[in-house]
């Protein structure tokens, strides 16, 4: 079992007993003074109709800017699903400027 999530609305890929996510949301929990997800919370429906609820927590930060206008925070997150823990990714995309307003927000 696996667990791919990428940044645009948090679109990814979870299978489960051969079925695969059909619709679902991924929101940040908090995050650190720098803007970096911290915790997560993933909900979603599969194309048979059992429900998924899974929480992440952050381990591993690398700040990457992909483009000149966008911040990418590229994040290693020990997901907890059905009494079991595993290990997957989250991209999370910022434009240049909100990221910039955020950190500055924090840091007074």
């Amino acid at each position: 079992m696996g667990i791919l999530l990428a940044p645009a609305e948090h679109e990814g890929l979870l299978r489960r007993g051969g079925a695969v996510v059909s619709s679902g949301t991924m929101r940040v929990l908090e995050r650190g003074h720098d803007g970096r997800p911290l915790y997560l919370e993933f909900t979603a429906q599969d194309l048979v109709g059992r429900t998924v609820h899974a929480t992440g927590e952050a381990v591993a930060w690398l700040r990457f800017p992909g483009l000149t206008f966008i911040a990418y925070w590229w994040t290693m997150v020990k997901w907890r699903l059905d009494g079991q823990e595993f290990y997957g990714e989250l991209q999370d995309g910022w434009p240049m400027q909100e990221h910039r307003r955020y950190v500055r927000a924090m840091l007074g």
